[in-house]
C-alpha cells in the first residue's frame, strides 16, 4: 500500500472519526469533575472542575479551529497545533498530579 495513501487514511480518521472516541471521554471527565466537587466541595475539587472547564474551552475555541485549518495541509497550522496543545498538556498534567496526590491523602 502506498505510504501517502496510508497517511491520508489515518489523517481522515483523525480529522473526522476521533470525535466518537474523544467526545464521550471528555463528557465523562466533565461529569466526574462536577460530581466530585458537588459531593465534596473542597478547593482541590473546585480547581479540578475549573481545569476541566478550561480544557473544554481551550479545545473548542483554540484546538478545534486549528484542527480544521489542518485540512489545508499548512505547515503553519501544524506548528500552531503543537504550540497550542501545550496549555492543555500542562493542565492535564497538573490535574493528574493533584488528583493522584489526593488519592494518597484519602487512603
Amino acid at each position: 500500500m502506498n505510504t501517502l495513501l496510508v497517511i491520508h487514511i489515518i489523517s481522515c480518521f483523525l480529522m473526522t472519526g476521533i470525535i466518537w472516541l474523544v467526545a464521550p471521554l471528555m463528557s465523562l471527565e466533565l461529569l466526574t469533575g462536577a460530581w466530585l466537587y458537588l459531593n465534596n466541595p473542597t478547593s482541590l475539587y473546585f480547581w479540578n472542575l475549573i481545569s476541566v472547564v478550561s480544557l473544554w474551552a481551550l479545545t473548542a475555541l483554540v484546538n478545534v479551529p486549528t484542527h480544521n485549518r489542518l485540512k489545508y495541509d499548512s505547515q503553519i497550522s501544524k506548528m500552531n497545533l503543537v504550540y497550542r496543545n501545550w496549555p492543555r498538556t500542562l493542565i492535564w498534567t497538573c490535574r493528574s498530579v493533584a488528583l493522584v496526590t489526593s488519592i494518597g491523602v484519602l487512603i
